[in-house]
């Protein structure tokens, strides 16, 4: 027994002695061997970090971060709270998580930077944020990012479950990364949703972006090496009106698969454009099995706008949700009536798959010799004579939609200049004036004129 007794009170003594070496150290040079910072983690709150939305964490955060990378590149752990912060910067191989949408970091006012930050500091490989929701502080802040992702040649990032929201500029900024997944993840509330640069193979799946004002994701000189976005979710939300809910410009290889497009329902706005906006330089893009649900503003263009920068092999594939009116066409239950914008310099290598696709483009100025290679629906944007359609092919079918005075010249003889036929006297439409053409070894022929001004049931 007395050497049970004395036994205990050695184990005693040892825990007294182990229990004073664990105590916090200065944010300098803490001792981590509590419960707290064991591994495989660095709690904040070992460092100071208080989280409850008053005090300024950020030197306390800062130095979890810091000490983290150079202590085994071990996580990060934000539990739940509200941490206020300046900004925090990030470095190679950096992992953060937290408790989901009950970890907040967000920006101090009057800040104006962004909440995670890398520039700078020469990050090359593997970022990973998790379960945690960053918040700019829009109403107080000026400027600055949720997370602000410029390093060099970042390669492997990882964001799962980050909530970003009320950003003043972009809720996340992606520039020169080489494969990034971004899963389950939102982004609202911003001007701006998710901005990529210079990148390759960018996936985000099961991503809602939604009620951000100008756009919801931007693809901006990304080299091929696809990029995807798969079951995404994009929504404008009440008075928000995005221009674009995905903007694709000086890029290669953009995959759009089983996302939905919330358009617009009459109390719900939509984007002022359209859902998917092909720029300059945008080409071999796949946009398959979407949907596109509600009606188009009444300023909206299409769904999908391919602009006279973008080139060819474009492969569309979709399917609509609910019934609605979109752009001028229907959407019916099956969901395969779509409308597609595309300016008639654009593409020829434009492949639509699935039936009862309409391609809507709009001719140029007072273009005289329109080209129509790359559609079937046309709808004019000045006063002028057309005496000439530049191009299609033999056998296309093209209808056309006046939206101003236009006269179509069927009376002088046929030459290189002039292959309209189909009338003894020039045809003259009006506004929503329709007229539907035939071509036939190069000549269009007058199929229908409907005026509009006149019952036609």
């Amino acid at each position: 027994m007395r050497y049970l007794l004395l036994l205990l009170l050695i184990v005693g003594q040892s825990g007294i002695a182990l229990a004073n070496r664990c105590r916090y150290g200065s944010l300098a040079s803490p001792q981590f061997q509590d419960i707290i910072t064991r591994a495989p983690w660095v709690d904040v709150r070992a460092f100071g970090a208080v989280g409850d939305g008053v005090t300024d964490d950020t030197a306390a955060c800062q130095a979890a971060l810091d000490f983290a990378i150079t202590n085994g590149n071990t996580e990060t752990y934000f539990p739940t709270g509200t941490y206020m912060v300046t900004g925090l910067t990030i470095a190679t191989k950096q992992r953060i998580h937290g408790d989901g949408t009950s970890s907040t970091i967000k920006l101090i006012a009057s800040s104006d930077t962004n909440v995670i930050d890398t520039s700078g500091s020469g990050i090359n490989s593997t970022i990973t944020i998790k379960d945690i929701q960053i918040d700019g502080n829009r109403a107080n802040n000026a400027s600055g990012n949720g997370i602000h992702l410029d390093g060099t040649n970042i390669l492997w990032l990882k964001l799962e479950r980050v909530f970003v929201t009320e950003c003043q500029d972009i809720g996340i900024y992606i520039d020169n990364c080489n494969v990034a997944s971004i899963q389950d993840c939102r982004i609202g509330e911003c001007d701006k949703g998710l901005y990529i640069l210079d990148s390759e193979q960018i996936n985000a799946i099961g991503t809602t972006i939604e009620v951000n004002d100008t756009y919801g994701v931007t693809f901006d000189q990304c080299t091929p090496g696809a990029s995807r976005l798969v079951d995404c979710w994009f929504e404008s939300g009440g008075t928000v009106t995005p221009t674009d809910y995905i903007i694709i410009q000086a890029t290669d290889a953009i995959i759009v698969d089983s996302c939905r497009f919330a358009m617009g329902n009459g109390t719900t706005n939509g984007p002022t454009n359209a859902g998917i906006n092909v720029l300059t330089g945008g080409t071999d893009c796949y946009f398959a099995t979407n949907s596109f649900t509600g009606t188009l503003d009444d300023n909206a263009t299409a769904m999908i706008v391919f602009d006279s920068g973008s080139s060819g092999n474009m492969s569309i594939n979709n399917r609509g949700g609910s019934g609605g009116t979109v752009g001028g066409g229907t959407l019916d239950e099956d969901g395969r009536n779509y409308i597609f914008e595309v300016n008639t310099t654009s593409s020829t290598g434009l492949n639509q798959a699935g039936r009862n696709v309409l391609t809507r483009a709009t001719f140029t100025g007072t273009d005289t010799t329109p080209s129509v290679k790359s559609g079937n629906v046309f709808l004019t944007s000045g006063t002028t004579t057309i005496t000439d359609f530049d191009d299609g092919a033999d056998g296309q079918i093209i209808t056309i939609i006046s939206r101003a005075t236009i006269t179509f010249d069927t009376t002088t003889g046929q030459d290189a200049d002039h292959n309209l036929d189909g009338s003894s006297a020039d045809i003259t439409t009006e506004v929503n004036d329709i007229t539907t053409w035939f071509n036939l070894s190069n000549t269009w022929h007058l199929i229908s004129n409907l005026d509009a001004s006149v019952d036609n049931n």
